[in-house]
Formats: C-alpha cells, structure tokens, sequence
C-alpha cells in the first residue's frame, strides 16, 4: 500500500494515519522517545497494527515514492498510543541495489520482524534538518509467517600473509626483534652482514613496504629496539670497538649516539634495551670477562635527560628471557632469589623481589615474560619434566594457568609471548616435530592454533608482537631461503 504523508505536526505525533492529500509536505521535527537508528531530523509517524494472530517480516519503504534523501526509523509497543517503545530497527539510504527500479537510492527501506499484538510506529522523513521539505510517501508491506533466521555471516579467511617481497635481511641474520614503532606500525630489527660489514637496521612497515628509520647502523651486531611515546632508541654492540656497548636515539631520521658514559669497558652480548613511559632506558646484558671470557648478566639505567648510566644491583638472570618493564616502570627478569630459586625477580626501589611465586620455574625451558597493558604479568614456559607449555598469570602469592596446557602434537621451544589484553594472548614457538613454526591464540577461555597456511616452512629465530590496533605479526630466519629474515601478519586481527 502506498500512504500519503498525514498532516505536519509541530511535536512527535504517533498519527492515525489520517490521510492528507497527496504530494503533502512533513516539515515537523522529530524527537525519538528511544535511541534508534536513522531517525528522520523531520518527518511523520505512521502506526500500524500487527493482529492477534500476525507474526513475520515488515518492511517500509520509500524506494520509487519520493525525490528526497530520506530516513526510516520503526518503534515498537504494545499501547496503542505508544510507550513504552523499542527500537525494531530502521535505514538511510538504502542505495541503488534496494531500490531497483529507481533513480534514487538516497531512498529509505526499512525491515524488521513482527510479533502478534503490537503496534508499529514509522517514522519517516527527511534524513537531515537543513534538507529542503518534499513530499513524502511510503510503501509498507507485512508478510505473515516465520521469518527466516539471518544467514551465517562469511566465513573469516584466516591466513599468514607476506609482508613485503623481499628478504628483510643479507642471509641469515645474526640477532633479530620484533616490535612496535612510535608510530604504531610493526618493526623488524636485523643485525646481518652486507658486503663484510656487520650492520644493524630497524626497519619498519609502513603498510606497503619496508624502510629503514635512520638508515643501517654500520659495525653493529646484537641490536635491541625500544620505543618510548615519540621517542625511538636502539642499542647495539659495536664490532669496530671490541663489541662495547652503545645506544642511538633517532632524531629527526638519523641516528644520534647517547653518552656510554657509566656503561663498562667490555665487550657486551645478549642485549635487552627497554624505555619506560618517562623516557628513562634500562639496557640488560652479558658483560665478557676479557680475561676469563666469562659473562656477568647486567642491568644498566639512563634517566630521562640524563647523561651517566648507572649500574642496578647485581642480579644472576637469563639474558636469553628478555627484559620487561611492569606497569610501574620497574624491571622485571627471570633471574635467582636469595635461595637460589629461579623466579621472575622484579627492582623495588635498590633491591630485587620476587615478583610472584618461584616453585613452577624449578624446571622450566624457554621461559618468556609478557606485560599485559592492565599491568598482569604472564610468562609462557615448558615443563621439561612433563613437555607440557603453558601459560601463567603471576600473583603476589599465587600464579594460574592460563587457558589451560598448550594443545600442540609435540614438544615447543624459543616461545614468544604476546599479550594484546589480559585475555587477548598470543604464543609463537618452534616445534620439535615439525620445521614449520606454531602460534596459538588464546581468546579469553581456551587456547586455538592458527592456520599454518603462509607461515615459512624452515622457520628458525621466530619473534612474535601486536601492534596497538591487534595486527598480530612475526619475524624469524627462514630456512629455505639461506635463513634470510622475513615477516609475515595474521590476516585477522587480535
């Protein structure tokens, strides 16, 4: 049926639908009782009555009926002057594949399921208040039965997709990272070879490709990316200087050396930089004994502005378990308490504490630590008394699993742990029984394997991170390609 627009109102009008000449002008404003979508900035109300017995699909519409931008909002309610309402649903411009037959598909069509003994209020008009008046019709149509339930949406094609086409390094890289840049996007840290001389790149994607922020760092091995709101740092060892320590800060797209003064005159190895949110950076590393060759883990400071690094209080520790930083700042490392157990120790102030329990990391492999952006600290490990991978959430007293034993068909190692959210987690590892890498994700209840489909089938050095937006990526030495680095992202997000 084809209703001419009722008389203008100067309020919200459920109208009986009183019939005014065709062609009539809706020039009322229109305030919705509910929040509902594409409720017309001015327009009519028309009412319509589903019956005791009527239960199936109502659809409005001014497709073919008027030469205006229009809106269709559809209220429910069991009064026959309304209220209290529910919002049905409602559409703006519903577009040329609707409203076929038509040349224009600023028109509106609304629909929505009915139920017996309601009263359907349907609102429509102009889509916008400075939009000139223009006369108004509309189509509704009931069709009685059961409506159909909605069609499943399409399944999500999930996948490892290539960034990039080329080989991020010079063969096999000798260190590699995956992080964040200050502007989001995913890096790739690679220390390689090119032409006899060790160099370091951070090279980050810009969505389309890779470029190096601050150009290569030459005669530099073992880089470590750390990012502070705008600030981007990286530290290295230098191959042209006995490996010692340095550190660059990129200021307007070039690299910038940070004073080493307080840092030791030694070579260094296993490096760890990280940047906390007041700028201040803690570099964790293996000092080398030129004597000895022995190697002393330790942990270096520079406050913000400042320009001595100050060493932190001794600490046996895991260089290969990278440093993090807690929600407050502090370090956290997986390193041995006064008893000798190992544990994730964290710096109070001048002293190291346990961060939580110890008894579970008696007899861990790869241990690896996360801080979710809610401060929870996690740590991904295998029990190498009984090959099972986990994940756990430390307390000040207790610790639990996390989703459960990690459900692979073998024995994981080198895991990399991600945590997006405290139930947004990722794990990316090496696996026993096959070349190709595995990454599992956990999604607030249970642990599930991704697709394997475009991750490298020699995978070696995997690293694992999510940007901010939940692009979840990885970075690793691929076997098959003389063990040159390369990076591939989740098709779906975290």
């Amino acid at each position: 049926m084809h209703w001419p627009a009722p008389p203008a109102c100067p309020c919200f009008l459920f109208d009986r639908l009183t019939h005014a000449p065709p062609g009539a002008q809706a020039t009322a404003a229109v305030t919705s009782p509910v929040t509902c979508d594409a409720v017309p900035s001015k327009g009519v109300v028309y009412r319509w009555a589903s019956g005791s017995t009527a239960l199936g699909i109502l659809t409005a519409s001014t497709c073919g009926l008027t030469a205006g931008d229009t809106s269709i909002a559809i209220l429910s309610s069991a009064n026959p002057t309304g209220g209290p309402y529910t919002c049905e649903g409602g559409n703006d411009d519903a577009g040329a594949a609707v409203c076929t037959g038509s040349d224009n598909d600023l028109a509106s069509a609304a629909t929505v399921a009915f139920a017996q003994n309601k009263y359907y209020f349907i609102i429509v008009g102009a889509a916008s208040a400075s939009d000139d008046p223009f006369p108004i019709q509309l189509s509704l149509t009931a069709t009685a039965g059961v409506p159909s339930p909605p069609p499943p949406p399409p399944p999500v094609s999930q996948s490892w997709l290539a960034l990039g086409t080329s080989d991020l390094s010079s063969g096999q890289p000798s260190a590699l990272e995956a992080g964040v840049s200050a502007g989001g996007n995913p890096v790739v840290v690679v220390s390689d070879t090119a032409s006899s001389t060790p160099r370091a790149r951070v090279l980050e994607w810009s969505g389309s490709a890779w470029a190096a922020l601050g150009g290569a760092l030459t005669n530099a091995d073992a880089a470590s990316l750390a990012v502070s709101g705008g600030s981007t740092y990286v530290a290295y060892v230098a191959t042209d200087a006995g490996n010692r320590l340095r550190v660059s800060q990129l200021v307007s797209g070039s690299w910038q050396a940070l004073s080493t003064t307080g840092l030791p005159d030694a070579a260094a190895s296993g490096l760890t930089l990280r940047a906390a949110a007041d700028g201040t950076l803690f570099l964790a590393c293996s000092i080398i004994d030129s004597s000895s060759g022995e190697a002393t883990s330790s942990l270096y400071k520079l406050a913000a502005s400042g320009s001595t690094w100050q060493a932190q209080p001794a600490l046996t520790f895991e260089v290969a378990t990278p440093l993090r930083l807690a929600a407050d700042g502090a370090p956290l490392l997986l390193g041995s308490d006064s008893g000798g157990n190992t544990c994730v120790m964290k710096l109070v102030g001048s002293a190291w504490q346990a961060a939580g329990p110890c008894t579970q990391f008696a007899f861990a492999s790869s241990p690896f630590i996360a801080v979710a952006p809610s401060g929870a600290v996690l740590v991904s490990y295998t029990d190498v008394l009984s090959s099972e991978s986990r994940v756990i959430q430390l307390g000040a007293n207790s610790w639990s699993t996390v989703g459960g034993v990690l459900p692979t068909a073998s024995d994981l190692s080198a895991c990399q742990l991600v945590a997006h959210t405290d139930t947004k987690l990722a794990v990316g590892c090496l696996e026993s029984s096959t070349t190709q890498p595995t990454v599992l994700l956990y999604d607030g209840s249970k642990w599930t394997a991704t697709p394997s489909a475009g991750l490298p089938s020699q995978a070696a050095m995997l690293r694992l991170a999510a940007t901010a937006s939940g692009t979840l990526f990885t970075a690793y030495s691929d076997g098959s390609a003389s063990g040159a680095a390369g990076a591939d992202r989740y098709s779906v997000q975290l």
